[in-house]
């Protein structure tokens, strides 16, 4: 089951990104808000699907809490920013944010979904043994990519002529 979610999430925010054509880092940025959502708010978010029945079958309450809110500042994000130009930047990155949230959603998924899949156990292995590695990176990709997209860079704001 943890395959096919994974799947899902990456096949879904690749086809939003490329549709919405953002640029990667306000997007990467979102997802990382996401995860810091996900440690101060998950248990309470989850409580809250439970009390008020909201369907989330098959994945658990707690699963569904950890998607919400991993993934919802960033979809919020794919509605304003910077845009890319072209198909190959778009899928560029498209690419990067679906991978990144993957990266980002793997480890809390892990414990709330039952992980059965033959033959994926090495690949989930190197990328447990790298995930730390692949996060700084995904950041550091996407505070460049803002810090590139921004227009005409740091400008004086003095009223004084």
């Amino acid at each position: 089951m943890m395959l096919m979610v994974l799947g899902v999430i990456a096949v879904s925010l690749f086809i939003l990104a490329f549709l919405g054509g953002r640029r990667f880092g306000l997007l990467g940025l979102g997802l990382t808000a996401g995860v810091l959502l996900v440690e101060q708010l998950l248990a309470d978010t989850s409580s809250f699907l439970s009390v008020n029945s909201v369907p989330v079958a098959p994945l658990g309450y707690t699963a569904a809490a950890i998607i919400l809110l991993g993934l919802l500042p960033s979809i919020l994000l794919l509605f304003a920013g910077p845009k890319v130009n072209g198909k190959a930047m778009r899928a560029g990155t498209a690419v990067l944010y679906a991978v990144f949230a993957v990266v980002l959603l793997y480890a809390p998924l892990l414990l709330n979904l039952p992980f059965a899949e033959p033959g994926t156990s090495a690949a989930f292995d190197a990328l447990d043994a790298n995930r730390s590695w692949l996060i700084a990176v995904f950041v550091a990709l996407a505070i460049v990519d803002v810090f590139v997209s921004g227009k005409g860079g740091m400008k004086s704001h003095s009223r004084h002529k």
